[in-house]
């Protein structure tokens, strides 16, 4: 989905920023992105139970829900982990940028 594949661009931006400020106002965006991923997190899991509803009952298409399902939980557990990652590398250039 679109709303996946932007927040997939966002947690694999590279740019940390040359300075304190600029770090700073990376770690903030993240923290937004976080806010935003958080609130998203019901409606998701609104999607997989109608979902799997519908595979349980039968549904003409539940393979492809099923892989659907199955291929968004795959995405977003990426999407945290690589969350994790940026957070840390941004948390790491605050502490460089407080050593230099």
């Amino acid at each position: 989905t679109a709303w996946l594949s932007s927040k997939e661009n966002i947690v694999s931006d590279s740019y940390i920023g040359n300075s304190l400020d600029e770090v700073e106002t990376q770690l903030k965006k993240l923290g937004d992105f976080n806010q935003s991923l958080q609130a998203q997190e019901n409606k998701i899991g609104a999607l997989e139970s109608s979902g799997k509803e519908m595979i349980e009952a039968e549904h003409f298409a539940r393979y492809e829900i099923a892989d659907r399902i199955k291929e968004t939980a795959a995405r977003i557990q990426r999407i945290q982990e690589k969350k994790k990652e940026r957070q840390s590398t941004l948390k790491d250039a605050v502490q460089f940028h407080h050593f230099i």
